[in-house]
């Protein structure tokens, strides 16, 4: 007999944000979390799957992304490559200075894309995957693990893991044309997007 877990083929993390709980069940207002701690609760549950499923691909995913499930399977190939598969950001330079940032955005989303020197020192970030959607090898999740401990985390999640613990363990980094960089109407449901795999969700 084959077991639910022989059958799954990826694990989904989905992100969420303490201000979006008045969309969700009152019962999950009771672990969302103001304080700067994203990125480390991503590692954490990215422990938590090389531990106890070291063979699933996971599909790290933001609470406002439509998703076409259907057309993800498809591309969980290769697993033992080093690889993710995502929309790619490069010549991103790390912002130092929380003031210079839209002046409407509160002092958590600002701080939420800051980046201290005694982080990371360097110019511009590594090319790194945009953080709404990224598909991860299990290979390239077991590296990026394996490395962590070589460098001190800070809060912007994606430039981290998908760019900096990224080039430190050699995983490359595949441009997949079906994860989006651009806003969706709410009033438009996933369904419409039939070429796409994601897209950011907003009003």
């Amino acid at each position: 007999m084959i077991s639910y877990i022989e059958m799954l083929s990826f694990i989904v993390i989905v992100c969420t944000r303490p201000n979006d709980t008045d969309m969700r069940d009152a019962i999950r207002q009771t672990w969302a979390n103001p304080h700067f701690s994203k990125a480390v609760h991503i590692f954490a549950a990215y422990r938590w799957i090389v531990a106890n499923y070291p063979g699933k691909f996971v599909l790290k995913v933001d609470s406002d992304v439509v998703l076409h499930l259907d057309k993800v399977i498809p591309l969980l190939k290769q697993p033992h490559e080093r690889y993710m598969l995502c929309h790619i950001h490069k010549k991103v330079q790390p912002i130092r200075d929380v003031d210079s940032l839209c002046p409407s955005r509160s002092t958590v989303q600002k701080f939420s894309r800051y980046i201290p020197e005694s982080s990371y020192h360097e110019r511009y970030l590594p090319d790194y995957c945009n953080g709404p959607t990224y598909l991860i090898s299990p290979a390239a999740l077991a590296a990026l693990i394996e490395v962590a401990w070589r460098h001190k985390i800070f809060e912007v999640e994606d430039a981290f893991f998908t760019g900096v613990l990224a080039r430190s363990a050699n995983v490359q980094l595949v441009k997949e044309p079906g994860f989006w960089n651009r806003p969706v109407s709410r009033r438009i449901t996933g369904l419409y997007f039939s070429s796409s795999l994601s897209s950011t969700r907003r009003n």
